[in-house]
């Protein structure tokens, strides 16, 4: 098949796997992690050595902030974001073609204009907005198949994110074609994708 189409509805899950992984390997999640090591290591020699309490509680707070406090801050983050952002209140299309992905989403008029007051006959009879992005394969960055996600980038800080719960049967499809149709533009693909370039 040359073409397919989903709609789906952003999971907390999916969600928190893409901000984690999105984090965690870029240069600032990587010194977080260092960072975190680096307060243990002192805490520990700091220990050893009989250090003054002082310098140790400062040690075990920079690792603990580190280690612990960022990924609690980020889950806690992207959990409201997928609760309360508008762009997640109604299933997302994803319309894969040959020419291209187009990105479809029903938007409420109250929502996209910030009041109700639109006329539904000055709409068509209609109160929702259908907003859509229309992408060339070329402006594709990187595909990325997480445990819980599909991540679709434009850019090293923007995605389209497909939760796998909502792709069900259909995740073989939606990933070959995604891989068939950009890997003539070398996106970056991470590589449980590789099964589908041919």
């Amino acid at each position: 098949m040359d073409s397919k189409r989903v709609s789906v509805n952003m999971t907390k899950k999916a969600l928190v796997e893409y901000v984690l992984v999105s984090y965690y390997t870029r240069l600032s999640g990587f010194f977080s992690i260092i960072l975190g090591i680096i307060g243990i290591v002192l805490f520990v020699i700091g220990y050893m050595r009989g250090a003054r309490y002082q310098a140790m509680a400062v040690y075990a707070f920079i690792a603990v902030l580190s280690l612990i406090g960022n990924p609690i801050t980020l889950i806690h983050k992207a959990r409201v974001q997928a609760a309360t952002s508008p762009a997640y209140k109604n299933p997302i299309t994803y319309d894969i073609t040959p020419e291209g992905l187009t990105i479809s989403v029903v938007v409420p008029y109250d929502d996209a204009y910030g009041d109700d007051t639109q006329d539904d006959d000055a709409n068509g009879g209609s109160s929702k907005n259908i907003e859509q992005e229309k992408l060339e394969w070329r402006h594709i960055y990187r595909l990325r198949l997480g445990r819980k996600m599909l991540a679709i980038h434009t850019s090293p800080i923007h995605a389209f994110i497909l939760p796998l719960t909502e792709l069900g049967d259909s995740l073989d499809e939606v990933a070959g074609l995604l891989v068939k149709y950009s890997a003539p533009h070398s996106p970056h693909i991470s590589g449980n994708l590789n099964k589908y370039l041919k």
